[in-house]
């Protein structure tokens, strides 16, 4: 279909298209399609043999896969893994937009193995095939981005290589993003280490993320933090501490922020600031959930007594963290508990108060 074929689409067909394959929503009952004449998608028969599939063969074959019906979509799927990709992208460029939305959503399903036929289809001269060939392309790097990651684990070197080619071509601060929401692990997080080593230096990705390192980071550049540390082997607990305490403040994120927070406490050795900010984000947001409030307090005593065990050190930060457990009327105290926070407080102010009267003294006398 050419272009002149494409710019004679209705306006309704256009907007009926793009809503559809954007929200990937159920395909309409099947009706009797006109004739389709794309080149059919191939499959391969138990005799080994290629078998044609029509674009109304596509239609029902991308229904299936989006059945209830367990039975259609396994039959679906295993039909699926023997049609040809290259053969199935031709279908995009179908004057029946029936055709091409079923072979949409059936290239969408083949994840990886579909890379290098969609890749040719960008190329082709064919507006629509190119069209819609870039947009399933950039699914698999967004939204089914897990998709792609598996690809570098395929029993087929092809795949293998193919998925390890479109992740290479992600930027750093993207990659760095996936790696530190915990999208990549194990084998695959080692693939992608040495994708973003071989184009930075260990130096330059710890300036990558050193702005998460600031006061009021937003939540991307602490992802990209995460992500720099696992990358570079670096203790990852304060910065998710910080991004947990972060996200916690949102409504309707609690159990998002509970899994950061509770992953920042693992281990030996927490960084002080890190187990205090985490104790009391959970006690915050454990005292916003039902059946939690004795949660909430244990987290906020331990706060506490991190503060006391410390000695005192940090009396700013530590202040401020007391502010934040006495101004918190969710968190049921009892009146021990808080002449405990409140005598902190006053131990710290008076740390401050007396730091600065030495401080003006000694500068007064210069």
């Amino acid at each position: 279909m050419g272009f002149e074929d494409f710019s004679r689409n209705s306006a309704v067909e256009d907007e009926q298209e793009t809503l559809q394959f954007i929200m990937f929503d159920e395909l309409p009952p099947a009706s009797q399609p006109a004739s389709d004449r794309s080149t059919p998608a191939s499959t391969t028969n138990a005799a080994g043999r290629d078998t044609a599939l029509s674009g109304a063969q596509l239609q029902t074959l991308a229904r299936d896969l989006g059945s209830d019906n367990v039975a259609s979509r396994n039959s679906a799927q295993e039909t699926i893994r023997g049609l040809d990709p290259a053969q199935v992208v031709m279908q995009l460029g179908s004057e029946q937009f029936r055709s091409r939305d079923a072979a949409s959503r059936i290239l969408e399903s083949m994840g990886p193995r579909a890379i290098n036929a969609l890749e040719a289809g960008v190329r082709s001269d064919d507006l629509e095939t190119s069209r819609r060939s870039q947009h399933i392309l950039q699914r698999l790097d967004g939204p089914n981005f897990d998709r792609l990651v598996a690809g570098l684990r395929d029993p087929d070197q092809a795949v293998r290589q193919a998925a390890e080619l479109r992740i290479s071509r992600m930027s750093t601060d993207s990659l760095l993003d996936r790696v530190g929401r915990g999208d990549i692990s194990g084998r695959e997080l080692d693939a992608v280490s040495r994708m973003i080593r071989n184009r930075n230096s260990d130096e330059q990705i710890r300036q990558l993320y050193i702005d998460g390192r600031a006061y009021g980071a937003d939540e991307s550049t602490l992802r990209r933090q995460i992500g720099a540390q696992r990358i570079l082997g670096e203790d990852t607990r304060d910065s998710e501490s910080r991004l947990g305490d972060l996200i916690s403040q949102t409504p309707g994120r609690e159990a998002e922020a509970e899994v950061l927070l509770r992953r920042s406490l693992q281990g030996q050795n927490v960084p002080a600031q890190a187990e205090i900010r985490s104790n009391i984000a959970l006690a915050d947001v454990y005292s916003r959930m039902p059946g939690r409030a004795d949660d909430a307090r244990r987290h906020m005593n331990s706060a506490l007594d991190n503060i006391q065990n410390s000695g005192l050190q940090d009396p700013k930060n530590n202040r401020e963290h007391l502010d934040r457990i006495l101004q918190n009327n969710n968190i049921r105290m009892t009146e021990q508990e808080r002449q405990r926070a409140t005598g902190l407080r006053t131990a710290l102010q008076n740390q401050i108060d007396d730091w600065k009267k030495n401080f003006g003294a000694k500068k007064a006398g210069q």
